[in-house]
């Protein structure tokens, strides 16, 4: 999943596979994201230090899962057209994704993603 973020919001705003890691109405949202930052004219140059397993999985109600991550994370607002435009953050935070099975692929894919420690 960090690996489709970094490509979709990335300079090249690869975005076919998000499709293959998320499900809805995570996959929405996050090409949502893409276009946003497409049209725009901005990306984001997204670097992971680290992703560590801290909880999971547990099975949910809806026959899914979630796991909590904890993640070290950076990342840079770049803007070619306003070079005003910019920003950056490094976090350390705990992350829980919800995932399913996709019945049409047979892989697991996350549903959603929701910060629950920001440190």
């Amino acid at each position: 999943w960090q690996d489709a973020k970094r490509n979709a919001l990335g300079p090249k705003r690869a975005t076919a596979g998000l499709g293959d890691v998320l499900a809805e109405p995570a996959l929405t949202q996050w090409r949502g994201r893409a276009s946003d930052a497409a049209t725009n004219g901005y990306h984001w140059e997204y670097k992971l230090r680290s992703l560590r397993l801290m909880d999971g999985p547990k099975s949910t109600a809806g026959g899914g899962w979630t796991v909590d991550v904890s993640l070290d994370e950076g990342a840079k607002l770049v803007c070619k057209e306003d070079p005003s435009i910019n920003g950056s953050y490094n976090n350390v935070y705990t992350a829980r994704y919800e995932i399913v099975r996709d019945l049409k692929s047979h892989s697991w894919k996350v549903k959603s993603t929701t910060v629950v420690q920001s440190q």
